[in-house]
């Protein structure tokens, strides 16, 4: 599950010279001259650098944090790995195609021709204070939507695009142009596309009438410059690496795997639907969160499934997104909720991005607390303004100190099937029970994630925590188990099932400070706890938050004085 596919990144190099100054003295001047020779001595050196660099493929990693802990070994697989069905036999090699590097394309405009944002840089980030509501609103703007009766076609030649060796594949709503050799992955990309419109009208509440005349031109492309020498590809869009969508176009480069060619398909699909039948696509983290979400899809046997969440890598080649937020975790780069939200539109010059704004809005989109506001935001994607996200956040402030330790356990456990919703976070309501002379008794659940006992431990105190019971951590075949856990697998470095603990403290949670449920010590079936500081006792059994479905069973729990 957790294993990490590789996910080349695009750099881009800025050179900034400063600007002369006004200089009156012979001496001044003197200098002066010297040091502009120098500078442009300099300049001619990075210049011949970055020729170099370009004609190479200049490729870079986010540099490691020398501060970072290593990320813990993982030495099982959930339940789904556990029986998992024999590998897919090797797909027969393709023509070599020169590709670009893996992402997705860096979005200057949102779709709709919008110039790159000029915003200073506020240094918002892991690790760093997370933006005030007045911030959150002071987002750039793009381009002003157009109406789709107002928006241009491109003007094709078609006899020119045939003489090029680029062919025609015409479906309901796209019409794809391509100088790739027939073959079903290619040829079934028109199938696909039309099979994700009804989709986007019923999630967006789009009238399939008003969609009737929706139709788009697409380009996948295997030789670039074929298309440009074809009129197909104008010399004012971006050196996009992968795709890129402006009005009723969108132009993809030919890929290694099937899926992620279609995933990309259905991400620049998505924009071109919501600025064309919405009128716009909302901010950053929403536009991309959104195409990220409905690109991430399953296909099979001619049935499309959008908004997926992959079970397995092996689902999704090329798409790499959990990879990177694991990546980025480990490396103490986490970001919170409102950091997403403060991306602007030059942060997907980079890939992180956009892992992060589809866990933004996978999230947001299935935790029950957030969901409706969330899927309300639709009715608003035509303001790209602040107004957008500064009024999803006081609809939800009240409950915002939780939604964000919920957001921070996802993010911070996430892999491949996550299950969210048993995954939640289970308080109880009422004052907590004190453990004192008289033997407090507690229920978990093992298909759940982190439960409160509703048991009040305090500050300095020792107490003695028992957990007897047996119960279920796979279904096929059916492992029994027991608080101490099996060793025969492991996960997170500790025994799959034993009981974990951990004390939350309300101050730190409330205060948006991390989570004290991030710091767990496994308890097993008899554990003598000595507690620093005070709080509720939560517990749950270590297993995969994507392995969480086919456990059953409960165990008691008993915590008394010693």
């Amino acid at each position: 599950m957790r294993e990490r596919s590789s996910q080349a990144l695009h750099a881009r190099c800025f050179l900034l010279l400063p600007e002369p100054q006004r200089v009156t003295e012979p001496m001044s001047c003197l200098r002066t001259f010297f040091l502009w020779r120098s500078a442009a001595g300099l300049l001619l050196a990075v210049c011949c650098v970055a020729g170099l660099c370009l004609a190479t493929g200049c490729q870079s990693e986010p540099p490691p944090t020398a501060s970072a802990p290593a990320a813990r070994p993982r030495t099982t697989p959930p339940a789904s790995a556990r029986n998992t069905p024999p590998n897919r036999p090797a797909p027969p090699v393709k023509p070599s195609v020169a590709k670009p590097p893996r992402g997705i394309e860096p979005p200057a405009n949102l779709g709709l021709g919008g110039s790159e944002s000029t915003q200073p840089d506020t240094g918002f980030g892991p690790g760093r204070r997370s933006p005030n509501l007045g911030e959150l609103m002071d987002q750039p703007g793009a381009a002003p939507a157009v109406a789709p009766s107002k928006t241009p076609r491109m003007a094709i030649d078609q006899a020119k695009t045939a003489s090029r060796g680029i062919r025609k594949i015409s479906g309901k709503h796209l019409d794809l142009y391509t100088d790739l050799p027939a073959s079903p992955a290619i040829d079934e990309l028109t199938t696909v596309f039309d099979l994700a419109v009804p989709k986007w009208c019923a999630y967006f509440d789009v009238p399939a009438e008003k969609a009737a005349d929706f139709r788009m031109s697409g380009f996948l492309m295997g030789d670039a410059n074929n298309f440009r020498a074809a009129g197909l590809l104008p010399g004012s869009l971006p050196n996009f690496p992968n795709g890129f969508q402006q009005g009723w176009e969108f132009w993809v480069r030919e890929q290694e795997d099937d899926y992620y060619r279609r995933h990309l398909l259905l991400h620049e699909g998505t924009h071109g639907f919501m600025n064309l039948m919405l009128g716009g696509a909302g901010p950053p983290w929403y536009s991309e969160g959104m195409a990220e979400l409905f690109g991430t899809h399953r296909w099979e046997n001619g049935q499309l499934t959008m908004q997926y969440n992959p079970p397995d890598k092996t689902e999704t080649p090329g798409w790499g997104r959990v990879k990177i937020i694991r990546d980025e975790t480990a490396q103490q780069r986490a970001l919170s909720l409102l950091d997403v939200m403060r991306y602007d539109s030059r942060a997907h010059l980079r890939v992180e991005p956009y892992a992060w704004c589809w866990a933004a809005c996978y999230f947001l989109e299935h935790y029950p607390p957030t969901r409706q506001a969330f899927v309300d935001l639709r009715a608003q994607a035509a303001d790209r303004q602040g107004d957008f996200t500064s009024a999803f956040y006081e609809k939800l402030k009240p409950q915002w100190p939780e939604i964000d330790e919920q957001w921070r356990i996802y993010t911070q456990g996430i892999e491949y099937g996550y299950d969210l919703e048993r995954a939640l976070i289970q308080h109880q309501t009422g004052p907590a029970r004190e453990a004192g002379a008289q033997p407090q008794e507690a229920v978990i659940q093992a298909d759940r994630g982190w439960q409160s006992t509703g048991i009040m431990l305090a500050s300095n105190g020792r107490y003695l925590i028992e957990s007897t019971g047996s119960f279920q951590i796979a279904r096929e075949p059916a492992w029994k188990c027991e608080p101490n856990g099996v060793t025969i697998h492991y996960y997170e470095g500790q025994p799959l099932g034993i009981m974990m603990g951990a004390i939350r403290m309300d101050e730190a949670a409330l205060a948006g400070g991390p989570t004290t449920l991030l710091n767990s010590v496994p308890l097993g079936s008899s554990f003598l706890l000595t507690v620093q500081q005070g709080g509720v006792l939560y517990l749950k059994i270590n297993e995969s938050p994507a392995s969480l479905a086919d456990n059953a069973g409960q165990i008691q729990v008993r915590v008394s004085v010693p």
